[in-house]
């Protein structure tokens, strides 16, 4: 995991990584099967404006790269699931 942010007087942003690595989701004993999570990186991106003391206008935008979940029996496709992006914008208030 890796994060870098910037925290200004009116404006905060940070982007995050997640990498994760090939791994065993699964093990079938009867054929003896695996089925692998690939491995992915993932980024996420917050930024933050202060309108002033007591309102905000804020974006999450979670999973920017559009990461795929490929899961794999050996090498053929045991399962394409598409997660997709997820973008978050609003207004908070704070009194």
């Amino acid at each position: 995991n890796a994060r870098i942010s910037y925290n200004g007087r009116r404006l905060s942003a940070s982007v995050a990584a997640l990498w994760g690595d090939k791994f065993a989701r699964t093990h079938n004993l009867a054929t003896h099967d695996h089925v692998y999570q690939q491995a992915d990186l993932r980024c996420d991106l917050n930024v933050t404006y202060k309108i002033d003391n007591h309102w905000s206008a804020y974006l999450d935008w979670r999973n920017f790269t559009n990461e795929d979940d490929d899961r794999r029996i050996f090498s053929r496709t045991g399962g394409f699931y598409t997660s997709g992006m997820v973008v978050n914008l609003g207004v908070r208030a704070n009194f």
